[in-house]
């Protein structure tokens, strides 16, 4: 009940209280004043209560709408996140015999995996021509900004769960990762370096896309109410939609190659290819650096 309401029952209460002691104690006055007086403000505040429940529907329905039309609007540049960490498997990874179907199967670690063989240096299916760091950055960013502006213009009418699953998603450690490591090639230029880029094979970093993952399924459970985020995913694995499979994966068998100044041959760095067991030192297990 709002404060309005408890002070038409505080004036009800106060005034029979005033009638009954202050006024003249006649038989026929003071109970008719009482009843007057009660039922004209309990008649108001029924009316205030009735009025109210009118006008809070109608703020209901309007918050629902334009959290609908909100949704809406993130929903192309969300279903484009979604396409682009299945762009990310197809190119990493060996056609299976079976295609994941849905963003559960897609988000698994069983897929994800093979994103650690990822080489963003490659080119990715853009026009004009980038690379996977570029595209991937900007398709980052692009959702980032989306998420933003989503936040400043209908925060009042999101809910809680829906504004900490956007927050979690736009400022996860992945998307500063991605959207930091773009740089590196025109460093790597300055320093006249050469080199692949397999920015998740660590261990530590597939943990950020595990996290990242789990967040983009939270908001794809949101989006599901005006529209379905698995839209167009079956069709990105056909052979005929860019990219091909493996067109972007890191051979580990060779390792990143860097080239240091202007000549002189390749170097192989990070994952070398195992010795026998017993015959000395493991591979390194690091991501390539410069020689």
């Amino acid at each position: 009940m709002k404060a309005e309401h408890w002070l038409l029952l505080v004036a009800i209460a106060i005034v029979g209280n005033v009638c009954f002691y202050v006024l003249p104690n006649k038989q026929d006055f003071r109970p008719s004043v009482l009843g007057d007086l009660t039922a004209g403000l309990t008649g108001a505040l029924v009316t205030a209560l009735m009025v109210d429940r009118v006008i809070e529907a109608r703020e209901d329905r309007e918050r629902k709408r334009l959290r609908q039309l909100a949704l809406r609007q993130l929903a192309p540049v969300f279903t484009g996140h979604v396409h682009l960490i299945a762009q990310w498997v197809k190119a990493s990874s060996e056609k299976p015999e079976r295609f994941p179907t849905t963003i559960a199967e897609l988000l698994s670690r069983e897929t994800l995996n093979n994103l650690r063989y990822l080489d963003f240096s490659k080119q990715a299916p853009t026009h004009p021509t980038m690379s996977w760091l570029q595209y991937s950055s900007r398709e980052f960013e692009r959702l980032d900004a989306e998420i933003e502006r989503l936040i400043d213009r209908y925060a009042s009418v999101l809910g809680s769960e829906d504004l900490t699953a956007l927050e979690e998603l736009r400022t996860s450690s992945l998307t500063r990762l991605v959207r930091a490591a773009v740089v590196m090639p025109e460093l790597d230029q300055q320093s006249q370096i050469r080199r692949s880029y397999n920015i998740l094979y660590d261990t530590s970093v597939m943990e950020l896309v595990y996290n990242h993952a789990k967040s983009v399924q939270k908001v794809s459970s949101i989006m599901r109410e005006v529209a379905d985020p698995e839209t167009g995913l079956v069709r990105i694995w056909m052979d005929d939609m860019a990219p091909q499979w493996m067109s972007a994966r890191w051979t580990e068998r060779y390792g990143p190659t860097v080239q240091a100044g202007s000549g002189g041959p390749p170097i192989h760095v990070g994952v070398q290819p195992r010795p026998p067991a017993g015959c000395g030192e493991q591979a390194e297990d690091t991501l390539s650096r410069p020689v």
